[in-house]
C-alpha cells in the first residue's frame, strides 16, 4: 500500500472525530498498553486533485502522538484485495466509521461475553518483521478467536510533520481563541447596556414610586377630611 506523504486536509470538515480507547500492541514488549485518542476519518481531495480517505490518530496529552493514513483509488483496489474488502472507496469511509463506533460501544468491557463479542482497536508495532509498519486494526475479540476485521497501515508522522501539525493546531487554537474573545467582548457591552437599561427602568419605576405614594397620600388624606367633616354633620 502507497503511503502519501502526511499535508494538511482542512476544505472539507472531518466525517468522524471522537476520543477512543486505543490499545497498543508491540511484538518486542510483552506489556500492552492502553491510551484514549481521537480518531479522525476525512474525506477529502488532496493536492493531486484526488479524492482521498484519510484517517488520524492524535493525543490531546502528547502532542508527539501522530498517525496518519492516506489512502486513494489505487491503495484501496490494493487493500480491498489484500483484504477481502467487499465495498467500493465511496463506501469505504462510512463502513470505518460503522466499526470505530462499535470499538467505543464495548471500549469499557475488559471481558468477552460467553453468548457474544466486544470490538478492540489496536495499534499493532511490527518491530521483529523487521519493517518497523504500525498497523491500525479493528479485532473482534470472542471467547473463540481473535478476528482481525480491518487492518490500515499508517504512518507516524516525523519532525517536520509534527512541527506542521502543532503549527495548525496552534493556529486553530489562537482562531478559537480570538472568536471567544471577541464573543465574550460582544456578551460584556450587551451586559453594560443592559445594566444601564435596568439602571433607567430603576430609576424611573422609584420615581413613579414616589409620584404614586405622594398622591396616594393625598388621596387618602383628602378623603379623611372629607369622612371627618361628614361625620362632624352626622353629629350636628
Amino acid at each position: 500500500m502507497i503511503m502519501d506523504t502526511i499535508v494538511s486536509s482542512s476544505n472539507q470538515p472531518a466525517l468522524f472525530s471522537k476520543s477512543i480507547n486505543l490499545r497498543i500492541v508491540s511484538h518486542i514488549k510483552s506489556d500492552d498498553k492502553s491510551r484514549n485518542v481521537y480518531v479522525t476519518v476525512e474525506f477529502q481531495t488532496g493536492s493531486s486533485m484526488q479524492t482521498e480517505f484519510i484517517l488520524k490518530l492524535t493525543d490531546e496529552d502528547d502532542p508527539f502522538f501522530l498517525y496518519e493514513l492516506h489512502l486513494n483509488v489505487d491503495d484501496f483496489k490494493n487493500l480491498k484485495r489484500d483484504q477481502g474488502v467487499l465495498v467500493d472507496f465511496n463506501a469505504f469511509p462510512q463502513h470505518v466509521i460503522d466499526y470505530l463506533k462499535l470499538c467505543i460501544r464495548d471500549q469499557h468491557n475488559e471481558t468477552t461475553p460467553s453468548n457474544g463479542s466486544r470490538f478492540q482497536l489496536q495499534l499493532v508495532n511490527d518491530e521483529q518483521q523487521f519493517t518497523n509498519q504500525t498497523h491500525l486494526r479493528v479485532v473482534e475479540i470472542s471467547s473463540f478467536k481473535h478476528l482481525t476485521h480491518l487492518s490500515l497501515l499508517v504512518t507516524s508522522a516525523n519532525d517536520h510533520e509534527i512541527k506542521n501539525y502543532l503549527a495548525r493546531r496552534l493556529q486553530s487554537k489562537t482562531t478559537d481563541y480570538n472568536q471567544l474573545s471577541n464573543d465574550f467582548e460582544k456578551l460584556k457591552r450587551e451586559l453594560e447596556s443592559t445594566q444601564l437599561d435596568l439602571k433607567e427602568k430603576t430609576t424611573n419605576f422609584q420615581k413613579l414610586k414616589l409620584e404614586w405614594d405622594s398622591n396616594n397620600n393625598q388621596i387618602v388624606g383628602k378623603h379623611m377630611q372629607e369622612l371627618a367633616e361628614e361625620k362632624e354633620k352626622a353629629l350636628q
